[in-house]
């Protein structure tokens, strides 16, 4: 009778937690309202149920839940059906209702098709040629993505606006990036109409403001949106699901090490990367690869500013060994350049020629070959096995001449959001540490 008894238990625990969180989510409650209406028409309370069932239809219209009003527009034809009116009027408004519904609902969904679209778009394909662009421009030509004024509800506003901020900032325009996202996160803050459902669509939306704000230098900005994602948590205490917390977790950090990375905080960074390191952990799998592999870079990248590099090696090692590097391309890619740049730190010049070959064969193989990464390519040959330092400082400003020489191209410029390549020759012309020239040239004190 073991099984049976689990079943009979599973059964009670999955019935709690229904309705646990069918009374904290909007979803929940039109679903209840929905089923009290049923019980009541089948005792003849028609009127009664009306009402409840207009409630219902507010609720899930207002919140974007188009398949519940559906539901609930169904229930009020069997109440108009009821009342034999002579001209069926009642059944005609309705049945008009249920069609303006389902012509919001499709033009939810075209929307969120395009936010895939252009977001499959943006994981597979590292913008740094003008040519690169042309996949994203075709969706961008979508008749929807012409003005805000072709969504017609919420959800497909945030889309609107969320894929409109990550075209520009593709294209080399923080400003315009900023601007149409700041006009997202307005739609949840300016409306208050923050509720269990569209929580998650805000949050998102904070998470790529805090981006944009960082696009433009603008780190206190930053930091202030990334509060706000923080603060989610304490004001909205049903929301503190493992799901939504590993999510908290992913936006909030990502942002603080960024600003990190760029020189805008010269906290305790390496407390930072244990307490990541341990959140990885308790979140596991709930962080999706996408974020996790930023995650593992930005944790080298820290480790390599405070001159922990065999800490960095094993960080930027868990990009490398990854079996799946298609899923964030750019990054990977990217990983075999500061790859090459740590060994050159280590000394490890045996290896050093092993690895810029191979890495050399795998760009060229993916045609990210891009001009950044060859000057680096042709310095690490040029400099390896040299062993007078005058002639290895002489390289340097050789490197920084080329790269100071591109730096006006957008789509180069790229490149330096993962490393500060400029600043790293800097640290070795001048003898200073790396971390502390990156402050220097933000201003950070």
């Amino acid at each position: 009778r073991l099984p049976a008894v689990k079943n009979y238990l599973c059964h009670k625990i999955l019935q709690s937690l229904l309705s646990y969180y069918s009374s904290n989510s909007i979803k929940g409650k039109v679903s209840e309202m929905t089923r009290s209406a049923n019980i009541l028409i089948e005792k003849g309370l028609t009127m009664h149920a009306g009402k409840i069932l207009f409630k219902a239809k507010r609720l899930a219209q207002g919140n974007d839940l188009y398949p519940a009003a559906m539901e609930v527009l169904d229930m009020e034809k069997i109440i108009a059906g009821k009342r034999r009116s002579a001209d069926n009027t009642d059944v005609e408004n309705i049945f008009e209702e249920e069609k303006r519904t389902v012509d919001i609902y499709l033009n939810l969904c075209a929307y969120k098709r395009l936010d895939v679209k252009i977001n499959e778009l943006l994981r597979i394909i590292y913008v740094r040629k003008l040519k690169d662009l042309l996949p994203i421009q075709s969706v961008m030509k979508d008749s929807l993505l012409v003005n805000e004024k072709q969504a017609l509800s919420l959800g497909a506003k945030h889309y609107f606006y969320r894929i409109n901020a990550l075209y520009q900032r593709w294209r080399g325009d923080p400003e315009k990036s900023c601007y149409f996202q700041k006009k997202g996160v307005d739609l949840f803050e300016k409306e208050k109409i923050l509720t269990y459902e569209n929580i998650l669509l805000y949050a998102n939306a904070l998470y790529f403001l805090a981006i944009y704000y960082q696009d433009l230098h603008n780190p206190e900005a930053a930091l202030k949106t990334v509060e706000k994602i923080k603060q989610i948590k304490e004001k909205f205490p049903h929301f503190a699901t493992a799901k939504n917390l590993a999510m908290v977790f992913k936006f909030s950090v990502s942002i603080d090490m960024d600003c990190y990375c760029r020189g805008y905080d010269n906290g305790d960074a390496m407390r930072l990367v244990t307490e990541t390191e341990a959140n990885l952990k308790r979140f596991g799998k709930l962080i999706d690869k996408y974020y996790g592999l930023t995650l593992h870079y930005n944790i080298a990248y820290i480790c390599f500013l405070n001159n922990k590099l065999h800490q960095s090696l094993y960080w930027l090692n868990k990009i490398l060994n990854d079996s799946q590097p298609d899923t964030l391309e750019d990054v990977y890619c990217f990983s075999k350049i500061f790859n090459l740049i740590l060994h050159f730190e280590l000394g490890n010049n045996d290896l050093l020629e092993y690895v810029s070959r191979s890495t050399y064969r795998y760009l060229d193989k993916r045609k990210r070959l891009y001009k950044t990464e060859g000057f680096v390519l042709d310095f690490i040959r040029s400099t390896n096995f040299l062993t007078n330092k005058k002639q290895i400082k002489t390289e340097f400003f050789h490197l920084k001449q080329k790269l100071e020489s591109i730096t006006g191209d957008t789509f180069e410029q790229k490149a330096f959001e993962y490393f500060d390549i400029i600043s790293w020759i800097d640290c070795k012309i001048e003898n200073r540490s790396f971390a502390e020239i990156i402050r220097e040239k933000t201003g950070s004190r």
